[in-house]
């Protein structure tokens, strides 16, 4: 039962959290072992259906997590300028 609250909160950041503060991190490793729980949910006897509904919820909302900051991230790398202060790089116009 305490899994289902993930797949709640995953819904809320779904809804609230912009994908800039995502943490990509988090979300694939939660999206990993969830996949790896949900292997392991169809092999043992007898097969347990509930913990792979649950390990589905959380896997596909985290998955859907990290492809909207990697897409964020994409985006804003193309409108990236680096300013380096020890490395200064002199465009024509300077």
């Amino acid at each position: 039962m305490f899994k289902w609250s993930l797949v709640l909160a995953g819904l809320s950041d779904t809804i609230n959290r912009p994908p800039s503060t995502i943490s990509l991190n988090q979300c694939a490793s939660l999206a990993t072992t969830c996949l790896i729980w949900s292997r392991y949910s169809m092999v043992i006897t007898p097969k347990n259906y509930s913990l792979l509904s649950v390990n589905i919820a959380i896997f596909l909302i985290q998955g859907y997590l990290v492809i909207e900051h990697l897409r964020w991230r994409n985006q804003n790398a193309r409108d990236t300028v680096y300013n380096h202060n020890r490395y200064p790089i002199y465009s024509e116009d300077d």
